[in-house]
């Protein structure tokens, strides 16, 4: 007889782990290899823009200024990329009262309807085994997950690969983090597109 507890919507962990495994891509971002990430390129007046706002977005006062603003750069231009991937919107807000965000970074047309899907981005410099654990509290308020990289973010963003929201509310936080960590292994892959400044701007608006 099992004694397995149940989920808080009546399924037991064994349940939700066939669930969730039945909910992961039979290729992932892994399998499908560096090539295939979508790779988003910035010209010198993108990047400026870019510079700007992870300026906005730091703290005032900080240990690490430096740090601090180069954590901004990298993810703000990972939601400039995604968002020229997904033909959305940015959140372009800087709030008095947070540093960054409110956990939305990006809203795209769903593929069904009318609605719009709400994209939380997570980004590294790890380009080889990139991975970034996204917050329990992050998971319920967005439809998707997406993960990038890149050792240069004001020059180019690799998108390396999403998950939906259900995938994440199944999967256990990671030991010793504070939600599921986003990796290759389990993420859907990209298909290998490219987008240069001209693409950037038509989702960001006019960059002088």
């Amino acid at each position: 007889m099992s004694t397995q507890e149940p989920d808080s919507d009546g399924r037991t962990g064994a349940q939700s782990s066939q669930q969730l495994e039945q909910l992961l891509p039979i290729i992932s971002a892994a399998y499908a290899g560096r090539e295939n990430r979508v790779r988003v390129r910035f010209d010198e007046h993108i990047a400026e823009m870019i510079k700007d706002h992870a300026r906005d977005r730091s703290l005032s006062v900080s240990t690490s200024p430096d740090r601090d603003y180069r954590n901004h750069l990298l993810g703000f231009a990972s939601e400039v990329a995604v968002a020229t991937w997904l033909n959305g919107n940015v959140d372009m807000r800087v709030l008095d009262d947070y540093d960054g965000d409110d956990g939305v970074d990006v809203e795209a047309p769903a593929e069904w309807g009318s609605r719009q899907d709400r994209i939380q981005v997570k980004a590294t410099k790890d380009i080889e085994n990139p991975e970034r654990t996204i917050a329990r509290s992050e998971v319920s308020d967005i439809d998707y997950a997406v993960l990038a990289c890149s050792d240069i973010p004001e020059r180019y963003i690799e998108i390396v690969g999403y998950t939906p929201r259900r995938v994440l509310e199944l999967t256990d936080d990671a030991y010793g983090r504070n939600g599921p960590v986003l990796h290759q292994e389990t993420l859907f892959p990209m298909h290998g597109r490219f987008y240069g400044p001209s693409d950037v701007r038509e989702a960001v608006g006019s960059v002088e």
